[in-house]
């Protein structure tokens, strides 16, 4: 995200595809059209459930140049779901005072922020599965009164997603047709199903994952 005080920002995470227990790295690269950005202070902040706000200080020089340097943020993934991290990045200007005066208070700072959202998988029953580049979760699994597929793929597919019961019969159809590159998400009703093992049967243009599903009510 670029702003018009000459900073402009990428978020990234690693790993790419975080499962329950693993520590996502949250990468903020920062690129500066000032001399210097070096960071004074930043604070990490657990909001909510889910929910991480991030905060950077940077101080920046006043002549035009080009700098770059990047904020680095550890969140432990210690449920599924979906994550979302946001990142505020204030600068300001030490003009001729140095570094030490970039905390001066009085001097109100540049402020830009981005937002990124990761899913981080369950393990164990809901395991993802890759396959020929197509990243496969559910959630929640046990599920209850509903649950989420989310499929994404490096390219456009067409997909055809049914539920089978433990004989192998289809139960319900979820979706017919293309799914287009990136992540996408398919909403499944539970309620007309009994509680039971299930399986998630994906079938994509060049391959066929499965997928299982515990129903409890």
């Amino acid at each position: 995200m670029e702003n018009t005080n000459g900073q402009d920002i990428t978020l990234e995470i690693s790993p790419s595809y975080p499962t329950v227990g693993d520590t996502v790295v949250v990468s903020a690269h920062l690129f500066y059209t000032y001399t210097g950005c070096s960071l004074f202070q930043q604070t990490l902040t657990h909001i909510e459930s889910l929910t991480y706000h991030a905060e950077a200080l940077h101080c920046i020089g006043i002549s035009p140049a080009f700098c770059e340097t990047t904020d680095s943020f550890e969140v432990v993934a210690d449920s599924a779901g979906l994550y979302t991290f946001v990142y505020t990045c204030y600068s300001r200007s030490y003009e001729f005072g140095g570094p030490q005066q970039c905390n001066n208070l009085n001097a109100p700072p540049f402020t830009n922020n981005d937002t990124i959202q990761f899913l981080v998988r369950p393990v164990g029953i809901g395991e993802t599965i890759t396959s020929s580049a197509s990243l496969v979760s559910v959630y929640p699994n046990p599920a209850s009164m509903g649950t989420s597929i989310v499929m994404e793929t490096e390219r456009n597919k067409s997909i055809d997603i049914q539920i089978h019961d433990a004989l192998g019969q289809s139960v319900l159809k979820i979706y017919s047709g293309i799914h287009l590159q990136g992540r996408q998400s398919y909403e499944v009703s539970c309620t007309s199903l009994p509680s039971g093992l299930y399986t998630i049967n994906i079938r994509t243009t060049d391959s066929v994952v499965s997928h299982k599903l515990v129903i409890q009510h």
